[in-house]
C-alpha cells in the first residue's frame, strides 16, 4: 500500500514538474514575442513621441503605392512643420522642457489634423500626410492647431512657434517632390518668422540683448551690486 502511494506521489511531483516546464517555455515564447513586437514596433514610430517615424513614412508609401504608374497624387496633400528655436528650449531649459515640447506639438497635431498619419521625421521636424481632403480642410486643420498651440504657450515654459508649408501633388510629381516642395514652403516660412522676430527685437534694444543673449535681470544685477562693492573697498582704502 506505502508503494502504491509512494508511486502515486512521485506521479503527481512529476506531472507538476512537466506543467512548469511547458509553463515556462511558454513565458519565454511570449517574452520573445513581445520584444520582437516591440523592436518591430519600434522600427517604424517615434521613441519619445509614438508617432510614426522616417521608417514609418517610407512604409507609408509603399503601401499607398506611390510608385505605381497609375497613382494620382493630386489627392494627396503633405504638410511639412518645424518647430522654431528648439536648441533655444534644450540650451536654457534643459532637453527635458525640449522633449516635452515635442509631445506637446506631437500631442496636438494628433488632437488637430484628425488622421493617424503623422509622422515625426527627426529632430523638430514633423510630416503630415492627408488624402481626399479639400484644400480648405486641411487650412482649417492647420488653422486649429496653430491656435491651439497658441493657445497654450501661456501654460508652457517657452512659447511655441511651429513653421508650416502644405502642399498638394501635382500629376507628374514623385513623393519624393511634393516633400521637397513642402519643405521649401515652411523653411521659407521660417525664415519669414525669424525676420519679423528680429524686427521686433530691433525695434526693442533692451528686450532683443535679453533674448540674444540669455541673462536673466537677477544675475545683471548681481554683476552690478558686486561692481559697486569693489568700488567701495577701493575708496575705502584710499581714505584710510
Amino acid at each position: 500500500m506505502d508503494e502504491v502511494m509512494q508511486s502515486y506521489v512521485q506521479g503527481l511531483l512529476k506531472l507538476r514538474e512537466k506543467e512548469q516546464e511547458i509553463r515556462k517555455t511558454k513565458e519565454e515564447q511570449l517574452a520573445r514575442e513581445k520584444e520582437q513586437d516591440k523592436t518591430l514596433w519600434l522600427a517604424y514610430h517615434d521613441g519619445l513621441t509614438g508617432l510614426y517615424n522616417r521608417m514609418g513614412f517610407s512604409r507609408r508609401c509603399e503601401e499607398e503605392g506611390f510608385e505605381k504608374p497609375d497613382f494620382d497624387i493630386s489627392h494627396v496633400i503633405l504638410l511639412a512643420l518645424d518647430v522654431n528655436n528648439l536648441k533655444i528650449a534644450n540650451d536654457h531649459y534643459g532637453h527635458d522642457v525640449g522633449d516635452e515640447l515635442i509631445r506637446h506639438v506631437a500631442k496636438t497635431l494628433v488632437s488637430c489634423m484628425e488622421t493617424q498619419d503623422i509622422f515625426r521625421m527627426g529632430g523638430d521636424e514633423f510630416l503630415v500626410y492627408l488624402r481626399d481632403v479639400t484644400d480648405e480642410e486641411a487650412e482649417r486643420r492647420l488653422e486649429a492647431f496653430q491656435k491651439t498651440v497658441r493657445d497654450s504657450n501661456a501654460s508652457i515654459p517657452f512659447p511655441v512657434v511651429v513653421s508650416c508649408g502644405v502642399a498638394r501633388g501635382q500629376p507628374t510629381q514623385s513623393m519624393g517632390d511634393l516633400q521637397h516642395t513642402a519643405d521649401l514652403r515652411m523653411y521659407a516660412e521660417k525664415r519669414r518668422i525669424k525676420e519679423q522676430a528680429y524686427v521686433v527685437q530691433t525695434k526693442k534694444p533692451e528686450k532683443a540683448y535679453r533674448a540674444k543673449s540669455y541673462v536673466k535681470p537677477d544675475g545683471l544685477w548681481e554683476t552690478v551690486g558686486s561692481v559697486y562693492l569693489f568700488l567701495f573697498v577701493i575708496i575705502l582704502v584710499l581714505i584710510l
